[in-house]
């Protein structure tokens, strides 16, 4: 998590490895191409679907990471039989979120170091003759109905054409990586290049199954939670307190935001040498706080490693975790205060010990892997994600508690996940961002800004017209009621 200058170049060289050996395209007439954050690409493309079948068109989306009906992946696109409504003659959108917020920026067409990005074509996925139809959406892309919007899976190398991109949408505003260290283009004037989207995310900091248990079990017995969130056996005069696992919020273990900043921040320090056994009362020499005829199921053992998964310094996520626990780059200046982040800008582990490691991840795929993979009753994990990421429902193992008392999650399969946020009772909430040069977006990027009506955002993503409070569209300003 070093705030170290991170060069366009060395993002660019990772994301276009997979496409090094095709040319790079020319920009074609129609088509509009787009990096950006990775929450709010399903958001993009129902956008997209919506503005072609107002058109009265029909939308086909083609994606190359797997044959499945729940994610879109890194790349896809969306072409339309007709133009999209507003969408400035574009039929055709290619989209490329595999380098996080700041890649909007990096990534976009005239700026300095610019590289070329895999993205789709549509008319070769089609003529490659490998494209196959998935059939109707399911999860997070249940609107796609197999009719008005059709998905497919295009596995052909061939069609992927690499190229720069035309901007788009960030979790904050681009000012708050530079002012983290980061490489920025010349050509970017943050006095007019960013501009207010219309929606707000919400983010949260899961944890490992067996982390998340463990502290709900020990948070019963020390009665914070519940008694039913555990179930009781005594045993020879031993009470065992053993998770039910339960994801309501009722029964959501609570962590403390000092706790996950002292997890965040560079160097080491107490929380970090006591490892996991902290978010359970442990110290380096206790496993935990419990009493003598106490226990808990499953048992941490004494000095259990701690993983920080964190994003690469690119990621909105990374920002928006940066500006919320550590006040970076809030708290610069003259009165200072802010905390520089523990772990690499770039993908990397890193090791404090033997009770803490951090492992800086390019995708918020790679976070929920580290998240899931973390092996039961040796390493304990948490970190940061947009709450689109909802494990339920899913192969995810990993669960959502509260944070500092307040819940986001609803606990249940296909849920929104904000209302806590709308109502301003959860404040690890920010503005999405658009990247407009000179103050003037692409008309399809403001076209897919305003076209979704209320309730129908992904996950963790709300309209502004929804919220109760928002920040202003200033990441760096506290969240408040709406004027």
């Amino acid at each position: 998590m070093s705030i170290s200058k991170f060069t366009s170049t060395a993002l660019a060289a990772g994301i276009v490895a997979g496409a090094a050996m095709f040319s790079v395209g020319a920009h074609a007439a129609g088509v509009a191409k787009f990096s950006g954050a990775t929450a709010f690409s399903i958001n993009q493309a129902r956008a997209l679907a919506l503005l072609c079948n107002n058109a009265s068109g029909l939308a086909d989306i083609y994606k190359n990471n797997n044959n499945s009906t729940n994610n879109l992946g890194n790349v896809f696109t969306v072409k339309c039989s007709v133009d999209f409504q507003n969408g400035g003659g574009a039929d055709e959108a290619r989209i490329n979120v595999a380098g996080g917020s700041f890649s909007a920026v990096l990534n976009r067409t005239g700026n300095d170091g610019a590289l070329p990005v895999p993205l789709l074509s549509a008319a070769l996925c089609v003529g490659q003759g490998t494209t196959v139809n998935v059939g109707a959406g399911t999860g997070p892309l249940s609107w796609i109905n197999n009719a008005t919007i059709r998905l497919f899976h295009c596995p052909a190398a061939a069609a992927v054409v690499p190229d720069t991109t035309d901007g788009g949408v960030l979790d904050v505003e681009g000012s708050v990586f530079t002012a983290n260290g980061l490489f920025t283009p010349s050509q970017v004037n943050p006095a007019t290049d960013y501009l207010p989207s219309g929606f707000l995310q919400a983010f949260g900091f899961p944890l490992s199954r067996d982390l998340y248990n463990a502290m709900q079990a020990h948070q019963v017995a020390k009665g914070r939670l519940p008694a039913n969130c555990a179930t009781l056996n005594v045993v020879a005069g031993i009470d065992t307190y053993t998770a039910t696992g339960s994801t309501l919020p009722e029964c959501q273990p609570n962590i403390t935001k000092a706790s996950i900043t002292s997890m965040a921040v560079s160097g080491n320090n107490d929380v970090k040498r006591a490892g996991a056994n902290h978010f359970i009362g442990g110290t380096i020499a206790a496993k935990n706080d419990l009493a003598a005829n106490q226990a808990i199921s499953p048992d941490m053992p004494l000095n259990s490693r701690f993983v920080l998964c964190r994003r690469v310094a690119t990621s909105g996520t990374q920002a928006s975790a940066q500006l919320f626990f550590l006040w970076a780059p809030t708290a610069s200046g003259e009165l200072g205060g802010l905390l520089t982040p523990v772990g690499t800008a770039g993908s990397g582990t890193t090791n404090l010990g033997a009770t803490f490691r951090v492992v800086s991840n390019s995708g918020t795929s790679d976070v929920r892997n580290c998240l899931n993979s973390v092996a039961a009753g040796t390493n304990y994990s948490g970190g940061v994600v947009s709450m689109e990421n909802n494990p339920l429902g899913g192969a995810d193992t990993y669960r959502i508690p509260k944070i500092n008392g307040a819940f986001i999650a609803d606990g249940v399969a296909n849920s929104a996940q904000t209302a806590e946020a709308i109502a301003g009772r959860y404040d690890f909430v920010y503005e999405a961002i658009k990247y407009c040069p000179a103050g003037v977006c692409p008309a399809l990027l403001d076209a897919i800004d305003t076209v979704l009506p209320p309730g129908s955002s992904t996950p963790g993503l709300y309209l502004k017209t929804e919220a109760a409070f928002t920040r202003g569209g200033k990441g760096t300003s506290p969240l408040r009621a709406k004027q």
